[in-house]
């Protein structure tokens, strides 16, 4: 069953691209291949722009649990308390050591960090008749 969802995916993003307007639909993926495939991009580049815009958030007190959040608020709360700068050691002589946003440090995970920082950037990404609510 999980193998059929990118299939899915993209067949969803077939079909909005031939309801709507081309200027109304993004494929955020920046897929390399040009089949536009979903997905998120996860660059270096692109994780500092989704840290930036949490931790604007957070400063601004502008993001809050829902009431009605479902889900392990203490993971979350964990896996953005852990997710930090780290410095990668290169695998030989040649190479240059990379500074790395990362929360993932032996068996910790950052899945539900980067989960909130695309909800984020996602609500943030679009024109001023979009109209998107953001609630975790």
């Amino acid at each position: 069953m999980l193998t059929r969802a990118p299939h899915r995916a993209s067949r969803v993003c077939a079909l909005a691209e031939a309801a709507l307007p081309a200027e109304r639909v993004s494929h955020m993926s920046q897929d390399p291949t040009g089949k536009l495939r979903p997905g998120a991009v996860t660059t270096a580049e692109a994780k500092e722009r989704m840290r930036v815009a949490l931790q604007t958030l957070l400063r601004a007190r502008k993001i809050a649990f829902a009431n009605t959040f479902v889900g392990d608020r203490a993971l979350l709360v964990k896996q953005l308390r852990g997710y930090r700068y780290e410095f990668k050691q290169p695998n030989d002589a040649f190479g240059t050591v990379k500074r790395v946003l990362t929360g993932k440090r032996g068996d910790q995970q950052d899945d539900l960090a980067i989960a909130l920082q695309l909800a984020i950037m996602w609500s943030q990404y679009g024109d001023e008749r979009s109209i998107i609510t953001l609630r975790v």
